[in-house]
């Protein structure tokens, strides 16, 4: 990668962005590739770009190739290399990755990384190992029942791995490489791994190039007065000399709010190393805990500061910060607690400001009440919204589904609009978060997997380790994540996924945890485990310009199962879902939402039967739907024929239609183009509508549905009656099913049921019909414009509020 970033940097042209990076992997994408990033240069510029593609793909199959053999080498002894030639190497390796960053073209860094599918996280107790030092090392092999110690003794280089030369007490140097150890990419690795830490390593796996190590949790930082290494003697002295700096200096440095959070992380620890009784030290590492989302490190922290506190201004302050943190991880009653604790008149404006929001947070979680109006404004402010919101549990519950896995039920009877239930994603990742703290620079991130030949990108490969550090950080989160389902035939189902899985987490046992005397639990964590979860699980939406498209586990919502006609209505906020049901469900029935992107936008084609199909694909099961099982009526000839007329056809179409939907001049030019195009579309539907077949009992036609309303959104200019009709048809064409009374003005519920697809297209379709109407029949009009609100209301919630505060959008 950095050959192909330099060699486009050399001829002027941008790199590959996020979007393109799976192009790399596509020779069948290379041509159209090399022509976008080659853009107005000309053909010579075009053909060595294509090449330099090309170039690509034949050095990873050598890497790939080195990759398989070396797994597939017959075992031998770690070979020790001389101290000073491991030394030169990790300085060698320091300086020229330094190089290739300062060297990155324009405002963006690329690193590649590869996807270990293969070596699993250690689950033995280390109690249960056996010490093993460098010497005595075999690859490529993973050494079951042992362990080793090993000392940092170059400076860290960090691509997404953390990589350094280590040695052992002896003296044994090797090259060590820890996966998914740093919690970003631009985090800066001597602060995250700093020069002479002591690294315990469960079962080490050592390939040809030192020892690979999978998994943050199969390590442990030692502190020198261990057990384990308190009268180890090293065999050769930390040859880097101290940078100097008194405790002071550290202090002076760890409160300057322009440092990296890590860098300051970093320093206090330097500091608490020295001085353990600092309330200074302490405090402010509990304050920027919070910068790194980091809550269970900043409550423990902060109730360390409260024992070494020497006045109540700072018992006070001390007890805000742990009431915060237990704000943030959603522990409300303890929250409530610490914050009666607090006596300093000055904080008294936070404390009340907290209770506010502990008021909100509980409506939420207690009685469904949410104010959809503000939470839009919220995520509209933001291009990475993380919106401070409570998990709330309908009736609802999750229960194992003879041949479909776990599902969600109804508990009761309910109405359509009822909100079933909302959950904010856990490790939210948006692709800036690599991006260092107030920086210029935007750096990507490429996960290469070998086995399945894809290449993941920053948002995706972010929220494997974000998920990785958060349960390290809060171990009582582990469930809502590792009870997931990785794919129906996943070999990496663990211990959680026969315990059931929880809808809430215990209050009581989480403060448990973070008020024990004693370290927080390790949860092993495997990242292959959570990539698998990620795969089958996650959701990416961004629905406003500008916004970026994270990746978000959201753990209660991602039980759902899936129907290409869903009979829930499942919104996204930022990074929160929220569930309401569309169709009145009895008690018992399932709930069920689409996997399918695209089935909410506005403005876009829902997916065909093939494409929903190779959605689908990867979560190892073929849909039968309602929808499914009418595309089926209609034969493979004539899928492929509607496929082909709306991959060619269609948007050619719709490229005239958005020119002249926007023409402000109707000339004479205009009025022949517009005939011409009605024609044409007229003629389109018709086509379309012959594809599908006579045998399918109802209107359920999402592919009509988005030509529909360009239909009508065009001929409007000349027949609202015939405009009105396109847009009702488009409506059935979702699923909406018109009541035998909508044309009565005095019938504000003018649907038997509700659109199953794309709410906010039929929202839109509505809305036109209201406009349409308004100037011929104002009663009418203003008895859709209620019928709109309350379909707003049962697909999206928030009342009148929430409905204005989207369509003033």
């Amino acid at each position: 990668m950095d050959d192909l970033l330099k060699s486009l940097n050399a001829l002027g042209v941008n790199p590959p962005s996020d979007s393109q990076i799976p192009e790399l992997l596509n020779p069948e994408e290379h041509s159209t590739l090399a022509k976008v990033l080659a853009g107005s240069a000309d053909d010579l510029i075009e053909g060595a770009v294509l090449s330099l593609l090309e170039n690509y793909l034949r050095s990873l199959k050598k890497v790939e190739d080195d990759h398989n053999r070396s797994l597939n080498a017959p075992v031998k002894k770690v070979k020790i290399i001389p101290r000073n030639a491991l030394l030169i190497r990790g300085a060698k390796e320091r300086e020229r990755l330094c190089k290739d960053r300062q060297a990155g073209v324009g405002l963006i860094r690329q690193n590649q990384v590869f996807d270990n599918d293969i070596i699993p996280a250690s689950t033995t107790p280390i109690k249960d190992l056996e010490y093993i030092p460098i010497k005595e090392l075999e690859f490529p092999r993973r050494h079951q029942g042992k362990y080793t110690i090993v000392r940092v003794i170059t400076n860290p280089n960090t691509l997404f791995d953390l990589h350094c030369i280590v040695d052992d007490k002896d003296g044994s140097g090797i090259p060590l490489t820890l996966s998914h150890f740093a919690p970003s990419p631009t985090a800066p690795s001597d602060a995250i791994l700093p020069y002479g830490s002591i690294i315990l390593i469960r079962e080490p796996y050592v390939t040809k190039n030192g020892i690979y190590v999978p998994a943050k949790s199969d390590t442990r930082i030692l502190n020198k007065d261990s057990d384990l290494v308190k009268d180890v003697q090293w065999a050769f002295p930390l040859e880097q000399p101290s940078d100097g700096k008194d405790i002071d200096q550290l202090m002076l440095e760890a409160n300057n709010d322009n440092e990296s959070f890590w860098d300051i992380i970093h320093k206090l620890h330097l500091v608490l190393d020295s001085n353990p009784v600092s309330y200074e030290a302490t405090i402010r590492l509990s304050d920027v805990y919070f910068g790194v989302q980091r809550f269970g490190s900043a409550y423990r922290t902060a109730a360390k500061a409260v024992k070494l506190s020497r006045d109540e201004q700072q018992t006070s302050r001390a007890l805000l910060n742990q009431a915060r943190a237990a704000y943030d991880l959603r522990l409300f009653k303890k929250a409530e607690v610490l914050l009666k604790g607090i006596q300093d008149p000055e904080l008294q404006g936070e404390v009340k400001r907290l209770i506010f929001l502990i008021g909100k947070r509980r409506a939420e979680r207690e009685e469904g009440i949410f104010d959809v109006a503000e939470l839009f404004q919220e995520k509209q402010r933001s291009s990475v919204p993380r919106l401070d919101i409570a998990d709330y549990i309908g009736p609802i519950e999750v229960k194992d589904i003879e041949g479909r896995g776990r599902g969600v039920l109804a508990t009761e009877d309910v109405e359509p609009g009822t909100l079933m239930l909302v959950g904010k994603a856990v490790g939210t990742a948006y692709p800036s978060d690599a991006d260092e703290r107030n920086a210029k620079d935007h750096t990507t991130v490429m996960e290469l997997n070998f086995s399945n030949k894809t290449l993941h990108g920053t948002a995706q490969v972010l929220a494997r380790s974000r998920i990785s550090h958060a349960i390290e950080d809060a171990p009582f989160i582990a469930k809502r994540v590792l009870a997931l389902c990785g794919s129906p035939t996943e070999p990496l189902l663990t211990e959680y996924i026969k315990d059931g899985f929880p809808l809430t987490v215990e209050e009581d046992e989480a403060v448990a945890m973070l008020d024990s005397e004693s370290e927080l639990p390790i949860v092993d964590v495997d990242p292959r485990r959570v990539g698998s979860v990620l795969k089958y699980n996650a959701f990416g939406h961004a629905s406003i310009a500008g916004a970026e498209t994270p990746c978000m586990l959201h753990s209660l919502p991602a039980i759902i199962n899936h129907s290409c006609v869903p009979n829930v209505a499942s919104i996204h906020l930022g990074d929160v879902i929220m569930s309401r049901a569309l169709v009145p469900l009895k008690k018992g029935q399932e709930l069920l939402h689409s996997y399918v992107p695209g089935t909410g936008g506005g403005s876009v084609m829902p997916p065909s039967q093939q494409e929903r199909r190779g959605e689908l694909s990867k979560h190892g099961f073929i849909c039968a739907c309602e929808l499914c099982s009418l595309d089926e009526l209609d034969g493979e000839a004539k899928l492929k024929e509607r496929g082909l007329m709306l991959a060619d056809i269609w948007p050619r179409l719709a490229d005239r239609a958005r020119v002249l939907h926007r023409a402000q001049v109707e000339d004479n030019k205009f009025k022949t183009e517009l005939d011409q195009l009605l024609e044409e579309l007229e003629e389109f539907v018709v086509s379309v509508e012959n594809t599908f077949s006579d045998k399918r009992p109802f209107e359920l036609k999402p592919e009509l549905a988005l030509i529909r309303r360009t239909l009508a959104q065009l001929i409007a200019r000349r027949d609202a009656e015939k405009a009105i009709q396109n847009e009702l048809l488009s409506l059935s064409a979702l699923g909406a099913i018109l009541a035998e009374t909508h044309n009565d003005a005095s019938n504000t519920r003018k649907f038997k049921q509700l659109p199953r697809l794309q709410p906010d297209s039929a929202i839109l379709s509505m809305l036109h019909i209201v406009e349409l109407l308004n100037k011929a029949d104002e009663k009418a009009s203003k008895s859709w414009f209620e019928t709109t609100k309350w379909a707003h209301d049962v697909l999206v919630g928030g009342g009148e509020a929430g409905f204005f505060a989207r369509i003033n959008q």
